[in-house]
């Protein structure tokens, strides 16, 4: 375990990326009614250009009406000369009749900050909501979602959001091909690129181990970010994270005399059935710096973001680095 003390030079990056660049990509609160009653949750996601706060109810339970307030202090929220949250001014309000399930706001996120400037945003989600039984209104509550209790004499919640800066994918498939690499485990080449993934050739590794890919053979691929929260199912991993922080840090690995090859391995420690006893010391220290430091990892500015190209289930599952 020799190999391990070489990083210790370069530990230490935490949750969010260098800096301590903490930031979010999605989050699920749920909908608490009558301060103890699970009738659903709230999620919210964003894009580019638009922060999508998405309201769902379970069982018989049903919305009524919903209320959310986005700003970028909790200050700004609307309240009663006691203190507590008028929701009747929140800046976003609806009236479900008939009564709906489930609810998505889009809100252009120019209105609430310029996005490169990595503020927070401070969220209020209510609803009001109906438990229905036998197409009979059996019960009513107001509900509320998220992590911090909002100071006021009445009960209600809020929550920040930090969103991180993504990339928006080409929206057409483009084409893929690859070459052997010795600073990667391909040399990935796109045609017919877009947005924020233009045509190029990009550095990029396998996740999977169990398919084959041929060389300088031109492929129809569609890309996704790794941390895109509706991956198709046959992409998602929770171990994206750790990946992203390897590839981050791989300038260190190879500072320490590790190849792309141990890089690779260690990447596929966390996709592949590969167990640790199977990895060589080099591999390990990889593998066990990413798990020590990279739970929660989101690439900041400057630093690359593990796009997925997807050609097929049977053809091999690559990915690219992408400065964001």
């Amino acid at each position: 375990m020799v190999t391990i003390m070489l990083l210790v030079g370069f530990l230490g990056t935490t949750v969010g990326g260098i800096g301590d660049y903490d930031c979010d990509t999605s989050e699920t609160f749920d909908l608490i009614g009558g301060q103890d009653i699970d009738t659903g949750e709230v999620m919210i996601w964003h894009n580019t250009e638009t922060l999508y706060i998405k309201f769902t109810t379970d069982g018989d339970w049903w919305l009524s009406e919903t209320h959310v307030f986005v700003g970028n202090s909790i200050d700004e929220v609307p309240t009663t000369g006691s203190g507590n949250p008028k929701i009747g001014q929140f800046p976003y309000s609806e009236e479900h009749d008939p009564m709906v399930q489930e609810y998505i706001y889009e809100i252009d996120m120019v209105d609430h900050l310029g996005f490169e400037n990595g503020d927070t945003l401070f969220l209020m989600t209510h609803a009001v909501v109906m438990r229905i039984v036998d197409d009979e209104v059996v019960q009513g509550e107001t509900a509320w979602s998220g992590d911090e209790d909002f100071p006021s004499k009445r009960w209600a919640y809020y929550f920040d959001y930090k969103p991180c800066k993504v990339l928006e994918m080409p929206d057409h498939d483009v084409t893929v091909n690859v070459a052997s690499a010795s600073d990667s485990y391909f040399d990935t080449t796109v045609t017919n690129g877009g947005n924020d993934v233009p045509s190029a050739t990009y550095e990029g590794w396998c996740f999977d181990k169990n398919h084959y890919i041929t060389p300088g053979t031109d492929y129809t691929a569609t890309l996704y970010s790794s941390y895109d929260p509706f991956l198709p199912a046959s992409l998602q991993d929770d171990d994206w994270d750790l990946v992203n922080y390897i590839i981050n840090h791989k300038a260190d690995y190879f500072l320490a005399t590790y190849t792309a090859g141990d890089i690779q391995n260690a990447i596929w420690y966390f996709f592949e059935d590969l167990t640790w006893e199977q990895l060589d010391d080099n591999e390990k220290a990889i593998a066990q710096d990413a798990i020590d430091n990279g739970e929660g990892f989101y690439p900041a500015h400057l630093e690359y973001l593990a796009i997925i190209v997807y050609i097929s289930d049977s053809v091999q599952g690559t990915f690219i680095e992408v400065d964001p």
